[in-house]
């Protein structure tokens, strides 16, 4: 699927704000630059109307940055890699296993990679006990409009209290499985007044980066805390989804 210069500017800029990245090191991954000193014919106009594929953005990268430090390479990959995967989620178009592969490769080498001028990526435990890394954080009026995470899903018995396995999802959330499996446990969950009838209490999610805490989620959060409601409600399962 066609890249445009413009979406992955976008990512860059996002990746810049999930890895705390400074203006000076963005000054040195210029996609601008990279397209006028290509060799490639017309890959300028290209770039900037229908957009290079992600083989072209690699190719790019490897032709014209391979002078950079492999902390700003990585920056650079990641930043094609979540301009694919971004215009995959606002074109509607499914991963196929080939993208998922070349995604986890490139996020994989990021997070392992032993010759980083600094550590990149910082995870956090949530209150459910899931690892999250934020991979790219788009702003907007000073808060999150789009998010990338790349989450990690403990073992049963190996999570934070199993009483707040149960939980809801953003609405308009996508995932995909980069490696490993699941199990998605689905329950209808109702709101109750009797408490012989509830299985579960209502707690609301809050998030803390160091600065301070409240309801708004932070890219850079420090912990989360659940705190009680005071609401009931009734959970039954019904339906049970493994992904790979």
């Amino acid at each position: 699927m066609p890249i445009t210069v413009s979406s992955v500017l976008r990512s860059l800029q996002g990746i810049a704000n999930a890895t705390k990245s400074t203006e000076e090191e963005l000054s040195k991954i210029d996609f601008n630059v990279a397209l006028a000193s290509s060799e490639q014919n017309n890959i300028v106009n290209k770039a900037h109307s229908e957009g290079l594929s992600i083989e072209e953005w690699n190719s790019l990268i490897e032709e014209t940055m391979s002078d950079l430090d492999e902390t700003s390479l990585h920056i650079a990959s990641l930043s094609v890699t979540i301009a694919s995967v971004r215009e995959k989620c606002r074109q509607n178009q499914p991963a196929t296993p080939e993208d998922l592969d070349r995604i986890w490769t490139t996020i994989r080498a990021a997070l392992t990679s032993k010759n980083l001028s600094r550590n990149l990526f910082t995870a956090n435990r949530s209150a459910q006990g899931l690892l999250a890394v934020p991979l790219c954080s788009l702003l907007k009026d000073g808060s999150i409009d789009e998010l990338f995470r790349l989450h990690v899903w403990m073992p049963d018995g190996k999570r934070a209290n199993p009483d707040f396995t149960l939980h809801s999802h953003q609405p308009f959330a996508q995932s995909w499985i980069l490696a490993g499996e699941g199990r998605d446990h689905a329950y209808q969950v109702d709101a109750v007044e009797d408490v012989d009838e509830a299985t579960n209490a209502g707690y609301a999610l809050a998030w803390n980066d160091g600065k301070g805490q409240n309801a708004t989620y932070k890219t850079h959060q420090a912990y989360s805390i659940v705190q009680n409601t005071g609401k009931l409600f009734k959970a039954v399962e019904t339906s049970i989804e493994k992904h790979r």
